[in-house]
């Protein structure tokens, strides 16, 4: 395990939403629906955290139906596929040795980031679309 990923390794493992906050106006500017908000918005996923090597794999799971999964190349590049199933350049960074930042460029969004870090044993996410500068925060904790 190289360097950086020892440090991330603590992030590895399952986790489950526990609670979220600005995710209905965070999807409707990302053009997301009514319909579909309104179900994610009321559904609490499981995102599984996954180290090898040099890669971050992210697998989510919601209401059952709902999957999907990226790997990042951790200190690198990936091409991966975005929430609205776009092909887009995802950079994989962590900063101040406990923060995962994917910077995901090349979407109708523009440029998307989506910090990661634990604090008091829970994981907080931030997903921001930095051009409208509109945030979703949300905690998980370990499932």
């Amino acid at each position: 395990m190289g360097k950086e990923s020892e440090k991330l390794a603590k992030f590895e493992g399952s986790w489950k939403q526990i609670e979220s906050h600005g995710l209905d106006e965070f999807l409707s500017a990302s053009g997301i629906g009514w319909m579909k908000r309104k179900m994610a918005t009321k559904c609490n996923p499981v995102d599984q955290i996954q180290i090898s090597g040099e890669n971050l794999t992210i697998s989510y799971t919601a209401v059952g139906v709902i999957s999907g999964s990226n790997t990042y190349n951790i200190g690198g590049s990936a091409k991966i596929k975005n929430y609205l199933d776009e092909e887009v350049d995802a950079e994989c960074v962590l900063e101040d040795d406990d923060k995962i930042v994917l910077i995901m460029r090349g979407g109708s969004l523009g440029e998307v980031r989506i910090t990661r870090v634990i604090k008091d044993g829970k994981l907080h996410v931030e997903q921001k679309i930095m051009e409208k500068n509109v945030v979703a925060s949300r905690v998980f904790g370990r499932s």
